[in-house]
């Protein structure tokens, strides 16, 4: 299914489930219907959106199990993202992320990933993955996952938890392309 095209992307949000306070906003699981990769559904937007982002689910959650989904968002804007969630969870399958000149991944009450591949490229301004304020994690228990920014820097890291999350890595995973100013945990690089 698409949702746009990259000649003539949407010009907002591609896909939008705002609500008003956590556990409020609207949520979206995709799955494969099939476990081989050719012939698993696949999910491509494309947006050129400043708030917030190609998929928008402010309040809601995110949750991928599988198939290909690739979020393309061409905005200029630095404070806006491929993909803008309360939750993501990725649970299989492939996500193929570019947030042009914006975060790739960005939202509020954190990121977890338990298996499949995620390939996140954030640029400019933007963040690989990034997650807002108080005590929400990044946590990868599994699965591949790679991070491109544009010159990694304290203040613009590839992977970025809130202020006082962490970054969790547990078991054998692998995390491609970070360099030592890629990864902060809360406040201490």
């Amino acid at each position: 299914m698409n949702v746009g095209t990259e000649s003539s992307p949407i010009s907002g949000t591609g896909i939008s489930g705002s609500g008003t306070a956590k556990g409020n906003g609207k949520n979206l699981t995709v799955y494969a219907q099939s476990l081989d990769d050719t012939n698993a559904g696949a999910l491509n937007v494309y947006s050129s959106s400043c708030d917030p982002g190609g998929i928008s689910l402010t309040y809601g959650s995110l949750t991928i199990n599988g198939g290909k989904v690739m979020v393309k968002n061409t905005a200029t804007d630095s404070g806006s993202s491929g993909i803008y969630a309360g939750s993501f969870t990725m649970n299989g399958g492939k996500l193929d992320i570019n947030g042009k000149n914006t975060n790739a991944i960005s939202g509020s009450y954190g990121i977890t990933i338990n298996a499949g591949t995620v390939c996140a490229t954030g640029n400019q301004q933007g963040l690989g993955i990034n997650f807002g304020n108080g005590d929400r994690n990044i946590i990868i228990n599994g699965g591949s996952v790679a991070v491109t920014v544009n010159n990694p820097t304290y203040e613009n890291p590839a992977i970025c938890p809130s202020s006082n999350g962490n970054i969790i890595i547990n078991g054998d995973n692998r995390i491609i392309g970070l360099s030592q100013l890629a990864l902060r945990n809360g406040e201490a690089a």
